[in-house]
């Protein structure tokens, strides 16, 4: 059996925005590798269509218990919402 090498993670979908979104993909995505610890695994489509998916992010969560990653899961989620609403 496998061991857990952490205790918790996000995932998060990218999905395509509006065309007239004010924020360029390309921004969107340099903001989000920016973030430490967040992982962007993207599917190399060329095109953004609303509502394709277009990628997801992973965050591995570095609290030890239950409510506390909670909060953490929470938190880098809204920074990520920040940068890439869901619609």
């Amino acid at each position: 059996m496998p061991k857990m090498i952490v205790d918790g993670a996000l995932m998060a979908n990218l999905i395509g925005l509006q065309s007239d979104f004010p924020t360029s993909l390309k921004k969107r995505l340099n903001d989000l590798k920016n973030i430490p610890g967040l992982y962007v695994h993207w599917y190399e489509k060329e095109n953004e269509k609303k509502g394709r998916k277009l990628g997801h992010v992973t965050y591995l969560l570095n609290e030890k218990d239950s409510l506390s990653r909670k909060k953490e899961a929470l938190n880098i989620l809204k920074t990520i919402r920040s940068i890439w609403p869901t619609s």
